[in-house]
């Protein structure tokens, strides 16, 4: 697998949890307009069950998987995109 695939591959599973965490948060915003550092307790009103949510549909959808300890430290996208580039 060249470069360009690894980083086509790691782009699309981006995408597609910027898109589980829109649809999980219910947000009026694009995938592409969440603030990677954007808290979403604070900003954007998730309670734990949608946090809890988001983690079951990563699993489910890319077969990510986060021990249950990794949730509370959740707090925006950049800190799920480095709990995932973590796992590899």
């Amino acid at each position: 697998m060249s470069n360009t695939s690894v980083a086509a591959t790691v782009d699309e599973r981006l995408a597609r949890i910027r898109q589980i965490v829109v649809d999980e948060l219910e947000l009026d915003l694009t995938p592409e307009e969440l603030d990677g550092q954007a808290s979403f307790v604070d900003e954007y009103e998730a309670d734990s069950l949608a946090l809890i949510q988001i983690v079951s549909r990563m699993d489910r959808e890319l077969g990510v998987k986060l021990p249950p300890a990794e949730i509370e430290r959740l707090v925006n996208l950049d800190a799920i995109r480095a709990a995932v580039e973590a796992q590899g």
